[in-house]
């Protein structure tokens, strides 16, 4: 079963890469037609009130030249997925030896090459460097639930996260910007969209009221947030752990105790209330659909982490 799990993840990640990048390191890939569906530029792109806006951050330093990584590999990322007039980049990582998941990184650069556009494409979460100000960053969609995911992470890891399908610009060139890829995040991310969902399943005021910091929803939702991430982060090596067995572990499903199980509890939904937040989360377990789509997401996430684990760089290309 975990075999077959594990192909399905990896014919997930080469679809990824093969749909959204031609794997080619040629000037021709990158003067290709553009796509049914343009990525929005940063002058009609406009920010919701939860979205953090846009600075206008002087850049820190040249963008470097394009090299090839010495025994890594690189990709181009090809001009027609970059924002009309922006300059595509490439995407190298000292580590990998194929280019198998530096597809589903999309970066750009503008014309004077002081902001920096980036997607991601791929299934697992990001962590933004450390030196990226959450003021520098501007995101072009905010899904249900972005922001207090946001929030969580920055009160927990004083980062910038870049969940799977954002796409966001960064007031900083190519050479200052840095990410990496980080699995206990994703398994976090994934959870936190697991409970957006069943709250989202008993209408509209479940989650534009109750997915805010102060409300019982959004103090929950926090915790277990954070509960997950802990739980996969002390899994060890989570290529090697149960995905859907972390989760529930890290929600508290069906288990008394720990700081998710207790705030979920106090959740009551239905109109008239009828059921809490936790038996909600209890029944993940038992459904087939949900938990194997989790699982091919999480076991493809991992292996998208490794191939973005090893020193990846934003380099102009030829």
């Amino acid at each position: 079963m975990r075999l077959e799990r594990r192909a399905a993840a990896a014919l997930l990640t080469t679809m990824v890469v093969a749909t959204t990048l031609a794997c080619s390191n040629t000037a021709k890939s990158a003067a290709a037609g553009p796509r049914s569906q343009a990525v929005p530029s940063s002058r009609d792109a406009s920010p919701t009130s939860e979205v953090a806006p846009r600075s206008g951050a002087s850049p820190t330093s040249e963008v470097a030249p394009a090299t090839a990584p010495a025994g890594g590999a690189s990709i181009d990322v090809r001009a027609a997925y970059c924002p009309s007039g922006w300059t595509a980049l490439r995407v190298t990582s000292l580590g990998a030896t194929e280019v198998t998941g530096l597809g589903a990184v999309i970066a750009c650069t503008d014309a004077s090459r002081t902001t920096t556009y980036l997607e991601n494409r791929s299934s697992a979460a990001w962590l933004l460097g450390p030196t990226v100000p959450a003021a520098s960053v501007f995101r072009y969609h905010a899904p249900l639930g972005l922001p207090l995911f946001l929030q969580t992470v920055r009160s927990s890891r004083n980062r910038e996260a870049v969940t799977p399908g954002s796409q966001l610009s960064i007031a900083l060139p190519p050479t200052a910007v840095s990410w990496e890829v980080d699995l206990p995040l994703t398994y976090a991310w994934e959870g936190h969209s697991l409970i957006v969902g069943k709250l989202e399943a008993f209408g509209e005021g479940y989650t534009t009221t109750s997915l805010t910091p102060g409300s019982q929803a959004g103090r929950a939702l926090a915790a277990c947030t954070v509960g997950i991430e802990t739980r996969a982060a002390a899994s060890g090596d989570l290529e090697d752990a149960d995905p859907v067995e972390t989760t529930l572990a890290g929600l508290g499903a069906r288990a008394a105790g720990g700081a998710c199980r207790t705030a979920t509890d106090s959740v009551v939904l239905g109109d008239p209330a009828y059921t809490s937040l936790s038996d909600e989360l209890d029944q993940v377990a038992v459904d087939p659909q949900l938990t194997t789509a989790l699982t091919i997401r999480l076991e493809a996430a991992s292996a998208v982490t490794r191939a973005l684990s090893d020193d990846v760089r934003l380099l102009v290309g030829p």
